[in-house]
């Protein structure tokens, strides 16, 4: 769930130290069924899927890491489901390798930031402590490094996506683009082409450049956050509905769209607040998806065909020329 913001960060950790890293492929239909068929309750779609992952995973690696990420900033929480994440896997799939899955909990009684988590699992494997705070320290300003990239990108993950996807984002560089799109969502549900019924692509066939909220600076973000009526209490929702108040008042946006998970009690908040502020800061047209297994394709082409023929007009508008 938070693969496009620590996997830099985790591969390179302990690829440093030695041990191989196993990934799960991208998300196919067949991981998706996988997953749901392992639970009835209303979790969302991207956490059924999550299983799906963990069960192509569980007979092809040694151990699995799952870090259990509860607050990875002071002031802000993570899902709640993302924080029980390792108990419904041991619920829910049998057979499991043994787990790795060191705390992170910056509001927690004792803090326990990132650096510490990985120092005590390392110390529970009995890793010595001065090579492994010499593998956190590369991976971490690896990571750091990464992304800056993402943000000079546009909130792109390159190495991260991918390729039909990254493919479609390329091709668009070789002209320029009709439209600019400031896009809001989670990005496991954004660069997941089955979760996001391949939305991406979809938007860049309409010759759009798109720029994610990673794309917004950090120190921008904060202060937007901070502007806030009242501040957001999820780390990533914060992020989103920050992204809106930037995306709203920049020139070079021409539309915004908010993307969000059915089932998802985070969004079900923070869409509200994401379309308030971005209506607020401007009049630019902004278009609310809410996706699951159920999103029917045809349903969801017709509505992004009237969102950019509302943008195709706005454009012809711009461009008359007044007659004197």
């Amino acid at each position: 769930m938070m693969f496009y913001h620590f996997f830099p960060l985790w591969k390179t950790f302990w690829e440093n130290l030695g041990f191989p890293v196993l990934v799960s492929p991208v998300s196919t239909p067949e991981m998706v069924e996988a997953g749901q068929g392992l639970t009835r309750s209303d979790l969302c779609l991207p956490i059924k899927t999550y299983l799906g992952h963990v069960l192509w995973l569980r007979e092809k690696v040694d151990v699995l890491f799952l870090p259990r990420l509860v607050s990875i900033e002071a002031g802000a929480y993570l899902c709640p489901k993302i924080l029980g994440l390792n108990d419904v896997i041991r619920n829910v799939i049998p057979g499991l390798p043994p787990i790795l899955g060191p705390m992170v909990n910056y509001k927690g009684p004792r803090k326990v930031t990132l650096e510490e988590s990985f120092l005590s699992m390392s110390a529970n494997l009995g890793l010595p402590v001065r090579r492994t705070k010499e593998a956190y320290q590369k991976a971490f300003e690896f990571w750091q490094r990464q992304q800056e990239e993402v943000g000079e990108a546009r909130g792109i993950p390159r190495d991260l996506l991918p390729e039909e996807l990254l493919g479609a984002l390329d091709r668009l560089l070789s002209e320029a683009p009709r439209f600019r799109l400031g896009v809001i969502g989670r990005p496991y549900l954004l660069f997941d082409p089955v979760l996001s019924h391949r939305l991406i692509k979809k938007l860049v066939s309409y010759s759009s450049e798109i720029t994610f909220y990673q794309g917004i600076p950090e120190a921008e973000r904060e202060a937007q956050g901070e502007r806030l009526s009242k501040p957001v209490y999820w780390s990533l929702g914060r992020d989103l509905v920050a992204a809106s108040v930037s995306f709203s008042r920049w020139e070079k946006i021409d539309g915004l769209i908010n993307v969000s998970s059915f089932a998802c009690g985070q969004d079900a908040f923070t869409s509200y607040l994401i379309d308030h502020y971005a209506r607020l800061g401007s009049d630019k047209p902004v278009l609310s998806l809410v996706l699951d297994e159920h999103t029917s394709a045809v349903g969801l082409q017709t509505r992004l065909e009237a969102f950019f023929d509302l943008l195709e007009n706005r454009a012809r508008k711009r461009e008359e020329v007044p007659c004197n």
